[in-house]
This record gives C-alpha cells, structure tokens and sequence, in this order.
C-alpha cells in the first residue's frame, strides 16, 4: 500500500495516538480544600441602638505584627482574602466559613463615629483556631464632636488649602495625642469632625510658599502653643467660629552690644 508524505505522516501520528497508556490521558484529581470551618459574629451599636445595615469587613491578615500599629486598609502586604457581613435589624453580623488564622475585623462606617470609650476601635485584630467560634466581637460607637472655623490673613483675606490640625490635651492643658486634620476651603472655612470627647488646641498653617511668609498659628491668633486656648468637644457637639488669623513670621536678624571706652583712661566715652 502506497501512502504518499502527508497521509504517511497523518497515519503515523494517529497509532502513536491512540497506543498510549490509558493513565496518560486520564487528568489527575485535585486535591481535596478543606474550607474553612470557623467564624466571627458580633454586634454594633451607635448609642443605645442598634446599627442596621452597617458593612462589616473580615479582613485575613497575611503577616501578624500584633498591636504594634493601626491595620492600613488596601495594605497587600498585610492582607489577604476579605469577608462583608451586612448587620441586620439588631445590629447583629455574622461571617462563617473562615480558615484559622489572623483576622482584622472593622466597621466600614462614616468618619463621624466614634467608639464609646477611649480604649474602644473601630478595628479589632483577633486570631481564628480551627473550629473556633468567635461571638463577642462588638463595636460600640457614637457620633463624634466637630470643631469648624475659619483661617485668614493678617488683612482679613481667606487662606485657601491651607492646613489645620487638632491635638488633644489632658487636664494639665498638655498636648498628647493628634486628633484629626483638615484643610481650608476657598473661604478658608475649615471642619474637623468625628473627634472623640474630650480637649483640644487647633492650630493653623499656610499652603506652599505662603507657609515662609506666616508662622504656625494656634487658636485664638497666637503662636506660643502654651496660650492657645483649649476647646471642649461633647459627644455628637460643634464647636464654630473657632477661627484662626495667622501672624506673620518675625524677620530673623542679628544684634551687636557692648561699651564705648576711652583707650587710655578705660572710662566711658
């Protein structure tokens, strides 16, 4: 029997085909995934109600560094696979079917709440056992305080983006902690909100080049932080017309002193 090239090829081909091993052409099975078998619940209040239809967001923690710094939202590095929960007419969420692991579990909720006490979070990092049911993961909030403003200049003009930043002080009037930032308008009108009770000084400062002009600035138009007066902000309160006149900064110079004598008596000439 002739066959000419392409049809000897062809022919060729088909009976190595179809004498292979059964085994090669047969695909192997994967692997069994065990899902995960654990879970988190809880609740979250806003007051003495309960928050309905808040998103909870269970986020696996690639890399555990403990308490060493607040959890960065979209950090990669950090996180891994996320799970929504929706609380419902209780304020109640539940997420299951969690592997063991590391877990930063946070309230995505508007800036203007914040948690009842000063030890409170918005975000609480826990670590999942195989099998473990975690039901005590609750947040609860209140709406924060404001403090709103406006910042100008020496002659009365508005001070457009520029920069205002709050710090709380105990009851010694001590600056501890940075309690939120913002930014002029163009009617350099400012508002700083979801801000926990308690004291505050606000500061202000000039955008870009006009910051070599003016100096730092702190409520009611001073530059020593120790004068600035301190505003008491209240649960779901606003303190306005907290308004800033930034001062010019004071050209640095030089100065010479000393005394005049006569060179052969040593008295004053």
């Amino acid at each position: 029997m002739y066959f000419d090239p392409p049809a000897r090829i062809l022919f060729i081909a088909s009976a190595l085909f179809f004498n292979l091993p059964a085994v090669a052409l047969s695909q192997t099975p994967a692997p069994d995934v065990k899902p995960g078998a654990s879970s988190i619940s809880g609740r979250v209040t806003i007051g003495a109600n309960p928050a309905v239809k808040k998103r909870v967001a269970v986020r696996e923690i690639k890399v555990n560094y403990g308490n060493s710094g607040p959890f960065l939202q979209g950090d990669e590095s950090r996180s891994g696979k996320v799970f929504i929960s929706v609380t419902d007419a209780d304020g109640k969420y539940r997420v299951t079917g969690l592997p063991a692991g590391n877990y930063m579990v946070s309230v995505e909720i508007l800036r203007s709440y914040v948690p009842v006490s000063k030890s409170g979070q918005k975000s609480k990092q826990i670590h999942l056992g195989e099998e473990e049911e975690r039901a005590d993961i609750d947040f609860a909030l209140v709406r924060g305080g404001a403090i709103t403003g406006r910042v100008t200049d020496p002659d009365g003009k508005p001070i457009i983006g520029g920069f205002v930043g709050v710090t709380q002080a105990d009851e010694t009037g001590r600056s501890f902690n940075p309690g939120g930032s913002g930014e002029t308008d163009d009617r350099g009108v400012y508002r700083i909100y979801g801000l926990p009770t308690g004291r505050y000084r606000v500061s202000a400062s000039a955008p870009g080049k006009s910051a070599r002009k003016y100096a730092v600035t702190y409520h009611p138009d001073v530059t020593d932080q120790k004068r600035a007066v301190v505003i008491e902000v209240k649960e779901g309160s606003e303190a306005s017309a907290i308004d800033i006149t930034l001062n010019n900064k004071k050209k640095e110079g030089y100065y010479v002193a000393g005394r005049v004598i006569d060179s052969e008596t040593g008295e004053p000439s």
